[in-house]
């Protein structure tokens, strides 16, 4: 969810709660897709509750002494319980006496020698079938700047995930967790076993020496027996030290220091200010950071403190970056029904001001309380305060006022009410999913996705079959499509509902109804490509969402399984230095194989460069350019060097657009061919363009 309450499409980030827009799509997606997981049946585990369940292989048979373990998640680091051992039938127990937060923040994961790991999320009072993973063993190089083999460096996992936002998981290991981490060798390799098949693995390394790993290292695992990524280029890390002190000069102890990056830097780091105040923020690669603190529970009721922009050069080592806490202003309202003027609980209301601007992701949030009031303390300056929400409460409807920008002096109290309509009851649909022999399946996933005219924000959720093989979900949107899968089993067609009105519907899975489609990727020379990505994107509606699913193995093929036959589905390839190809909307058949043939990629054969200026006609260095909605050339952002000039690879004789981010209420777009050289991007503001 970005800081106007949409959600967009992402890849997951290294913090709770950051996020970025379209260009951010092959970047930051954590606060989207929790929003997303509340809209689902997140289950409860109470405090010193049992978690049971059991642990098979990929065939359904039982898997004697893997390991279970059980993972809280927490804002800057996971926790995992000791391991459980399934018995000979499988079956495990696990006891948790932490309390959880009441969203999707524990996970079970089980591994066992030979398999893939696996997650899934516990559920109260029902027994947990975890289904282990084919196994793909991973080779991955790591070079230094001159591309020598860097030697004895620990690796572990920040992040391994199958699966989409809606169906699928994600799953960061503790530091400590014995699982899926290694050393490089003497040729800078390290091997990791027990990886799943078709997962995206992010990978972490904690030596000061270099840059952390960023999203843009996440590679897919194919579907072998082995694997061998693409090396994995370290760069010397800079680092900002500094000091967090009260106005009276005291050290301000014990608080949660971040570097926030700027778009397009893909950086960050944090750190917790010492007994003395001190900070130290390691493994930052160059670019532009706000340098902010997080004030929590008590403390953020009397104080907090504005962000500091820096700007880092490769290996650059900053200090006395120092943070003044301040009393500040508050911003505080209500969330009411707008005939009544009753409160209305639980809504999630956000800020942008100096503290955490919006050039960057953070955000000071809080929920209303059970009157409907909120409060945020804020340093003076401009701020954005808005409702984080796009799907309004029950029973009400969205405002037309969703945010407020206003500007705010030291010691200022300002009241922003938000005063929401009375909307219609959310319509429940029920139903029951039964077999071909009309039998009831339970444990089927229910899938609900939006249809027609829906709003970008809207995102596909589900529900689970209960034992009988009924189900019930609340209407979210005027008008979904619903399917129900469950293994290899699915329905042949979704079932659209729509009106407000409560509704029961039945749904048919049928074996041998999900489609499959597969290709092979090849080079202009016709030589296989191992490790190309493919890229699909599912349309619900008029928006859609879309992800890597796949990469290329030895023989440049690549299979995608489980889709939907009336699905929506349209498919690019591409690989480093290559282009891209296309394969447009997929037109699948119940049980059948799309079978795409050979999809080359061409070479970056050519390049378009310029110079970027910013609003003041100055040449803008560290300004993103992106090229995007070309024939072949696949999406692209560079940074403008420090006389505002840039130089992007593309293939020859595509057309594309060319814009650079220049701030707020400009742009920059232009239709240019592969081969100009002599770009200008003029910023413009929006409402001259025609």
């Amino acid at each position: 969810m970005d800081s106007r309450g949409k959600y967009n499409a992402a890849v997951l980030s290294p913090f709770t709660g950051w996020n970025m827009t379209h260009a951010r799509i092959v970047a930051h997606v954590i606060r989207w897709l929790v929003a997303v997981l509340t809209l689902l049946a997140a289950a409860e585990v109470a405090t010193g509750a049992e978690v049971k369940g059991r642990v098979v292989d990929p065939q359904g048979e039982a898997v004697k002494r893997a390991k279970v373990y059980l993972v809280q998640s927490k804002l800057d680091e996971n926790a995992a319980s000791q391991p459980a051992l399934s018995d000979g039938e499988g079956n495990f127990t696990l006891t948790t006496e932490v309390e959880p937060k009441g969203q999707r923040d524990e996970m079970v994961v089980a591994a066992a020698e030979r398999f893939g790991i696996v997650a899934a999320y516990p559920q109260k009072g029902k027994p947990l079938q975890i289904k282990l993973e084919d196994a793909i063993e991973v080779t991955v190089p790591f070079m230094d700047e001159e591309g020598r083999p860097v030697r004895d460096l620990p690796i572990r996992t920040h992040q391994l995930s199958i699966g989409g936002i809606a169906n699928g998981w994600f799953f960061r290991p503790p530091r400590d967790m014995p699982l899926l981490s290694g050393r490089t060798d003497g040729n800078g390799e390290v091997i990791l076993r027990n990886c799943p098949r078709g997962g995206r693995l992010w990978l972490a390394l904690d030596d000061e020496r270099f840059v952390k790993l960023s999203y843009e290292t996440v590679f897919i695992l194919s579907n072998e027996e082995t694997m061998r990524a693409q090396p994995i280029k370290l760069v010397r890390a800079g680092s900002v030290k500094g000091r967090v002190t009260f106005p009276d000069g005291k050290p301000a102890s014990d608080l949660r220091v971040a570097a926030s990056p700027i778009h397009p830097n893909p950086g960050w780091s944090m750190d917790h200010s010492d007994g003395d105040g001190f900070y130290h923020l390691k493994q930052l690669g160059a670019g532009n950071y706000n340098i902010s603190i997080t004030i929590q529970d008590e403390m953020k009721k009397s104080w907090t403190v504005a962000a500091r922009e820096v700007s880092l050069s490769v290996g650059e080592q900053r200090r006395d970056v120092d943070l003044k806490l301040v009393a500040g202003g508050v911003i505080k309202g209500k969330v009411m029904a707008q005939d009544s003027g009753e409160g209305i609980a639980k809504v999630y209301v956000g800020l942008h001001g100096p503290a955490h601007p919006q050039s960057s992701s953070q955000v000071d949030m809080t929920y209303t309380s059970e009157d409907g009031s909120y409060s945020l303390r804020t340093p003076p300056g401009e701020q954005y305060v808005y409702l984080g929400i796009s799907v309004p409460p029950e029973g009400f409807g969205m405002p037309k006022e969703t945010s407020r920008t206003l500007s705010m002096a030291d010691g200022q109290t300002v009241e922003v009410d938000f005063k929401l309509p009375r909307g219609p009851k959310i319509p429940v649909v029920s139903g029951r999913v039964v077999d071909e022999d009309g039998k009831a399946v339970r444990d089927c996933a229910i899938s609900i996705e939006p249809s027609g005219k829906s709003d970008f924000s809207a995102s596909a959720y589900q529900v689970q079959s209960t034992a009988d093989g009924s189900f019930q979900f609340k209407l979210l949107y005027p008008e979904a499509k619903v399917r129900a899968k469950k293994e290899q089993m699915a329905t042949l067609a979704a079932v659209v509902v729509k009106g407000k009105e409560d509704q029961q519907i039945d749904l048919k899975v049928e074996t041998n109804a999900l489609a499959s489609v597969t290709g092979m990727v090849v080079d202009t020379r016709g030589d296989l490509l191992v490790g190309a990505k493919v890229y699909m994107t599912e349309m619900h509606g008029s928006f859609g969402t879309g992800q890597d699913v796949a990469s290329t193995g030895r023989e440049g093929t690549f299979k995608i399984d489980g889709l939907w036959p009336d699905g929506n589905y349209s498919l690019s390839v591409s690989a480093p230095a290559r282009g891209q190809f296309s394969a447009g909307r997929l037109k699948l058949e119940p049980g059948g194989i799309l079978d795409l043939g050979k999809m080359p990629l061409k070479d970056l054969g050519s390049f378009v460069a310029g110079t970027v200026f910013d609003p003041q006609g100055k040449p803008a260095a560290g300004v993103g350019v992106i090229i995007s909605s070309a024939k072949e050339t696949p999406f692209t952002e560079v940074l403008s060097d420090r006389e505002g000039k840039f130089r992007i690879p593309v293939v020859a004789g595509d057309q594309l657009s060319i814009q650079a981010r220049v701030g707020e209420g400009f742009t920059t777009l232009r239709r240019v061919f592969a081969g100009d050289e002599n770009i200008e991007l003029i910023p413009r503001p929006i409402r001259q363009v025609r």
